[in-house]
């Protein structure tokens, strides 16, 4: 029995005098300081650990949001190019398929290595713009634009977009 309470770092002391059958355990400190720095190390391993763990996630994070916006960005620049594709227009443009399309880009346009955009104009409606005589009306134009990014990334864009024309000019 005295073994196995010294392994727990614990020790016997018999008292000597009226009542000798009694016994008192002491505490002894052996071995405190070891679990007291494997405990310590431990924590310090997991604290270690998730650090790691949240600055990966933050990292992937970054990244992905970094390619969406450049996907974003070069949808905006589809965009921009449908609506100058329309403003240099001298006529209200022929639609050349079914469902109104009057432009349809069939290849991306590169913008860099990593980016690119294509562009579909589709004609809306025309209508009479009030304070101008009926031969001017203006044409509504639907712009879809898709953007690109590496790692297949993807965005669109839809703009809508009047423009005036003079009919039979």
């Amino acid at each position: 029995m005295e073994s196995i309470l010294e392994a727990w770092g614990l020790h016997l002391l018999r008292s000597e005098g009226e009542n000798s059958n009694m016994t008192i355990l002491k505490n002894s400190n052996k071995g405190f300081a070891l679990v007291s720095a494997l405990v310590f190390i431990t924590i310090l391993a997991v604290i270690a650990t998730v650090s790691i763990w949240i600055a990966s996630s933050e990292k992937r994070v970054t990244f992905n949001e970094q390619i969406h916006q450049s996907a974003f960005y070069a949808a905006d620049a589809g965009g921009e190019a449908g609506i100058n594709w329309v403003r240099i227009q001298n006529s209200p443009p022929s639609i050349i398929a079914p469902g109104n399309v009057v432009y349809d880009q069939i290849n991306y346009t590169a913008l860099d290595s990593k980016q690119d955009y294509k562009f579909n104009a589709t004609f809306l409606q025309k209508r009479l713009r009030p304070g101008w005589s009926t031969e001017y009306k203006d044409f509504d134009y639907l712009i879809i634009s898709d953007g690109s990014s590496v790692r297949d990334t993807r965005s669109q864009l839809e703009l809508s977009l009047s423009r005036l024309f003079k009919e039979g000019y």
